[in-house]
């Protein structure tokens, strides 16, 4: 574990360029979504893809996107004061899940959802129908591959 700040910093910043490649979780043809997000890319497709996301997080990028992730906070908070006289109960895994997603579709995408007061928003059921890993079909391809990498490769 690496704990002096210099070193992190010479690693993290410095030397970053010479982390491109990293073991793929899924191969592009069994799970494109996530074959296809930074940390998965490797090589030549890495370094066009780093130099195109790095600018939206410059320092000034990442203050406006503080400032919009803490109106997503305060609408979080209101919603729940509006909803105390109620005593709302809720499960907490939904609650930060719809936060979270408030939160990238803000400083994302652009696009206020607000998906505590309205639960069933087109962008959220379309961003969990594309992350869900449940379904027998898609969690047979993906044990498949893990238990006979060789046969899915050959797909």
């Amino acid at each position: 574990m690496i704990k002096d700040p210099e070193l992190i910093k010479q690693i993290a910043v410095k030397d970053f360029d010479h982390f491109t490649d990293h073991r793929p979780v899924f191969p592009e043809n069994i799970e494109p979504l996530w074959s296809k997000n930074l940390f998965a890319l490797r090589g030549k497709k890495w370094r066009v893809m780093r130099p195109i996301l790095s600018p939206s997080f410059t320092s000034s990028k990442m203050r406006m996107m503080f400032e919009l992730i803490s109106e997503c906070s305060e609408n979080f908070i209101k919603h729940f004061h509006k909803k105390c006289s109620e005593c709302t109960k809720g499960e907490m895994k939904s609650i930060f899940t719809r936060f979270t997603n408030d939160v990238i579709a803000t400083t994302a995408f652009g696009v206020e959802v607000n998906l505590l007061e309205e639960p069933n928003n087109e962008f959220y059921l379309k961003g969990k129908e594309g992350t869900d890993l449940n379904g027998f079909w898609r969690m047979l391809k993906i044990f498949g591959y893990f238990l006979i990498p060789k046969v899915y490769h050959k797909h």
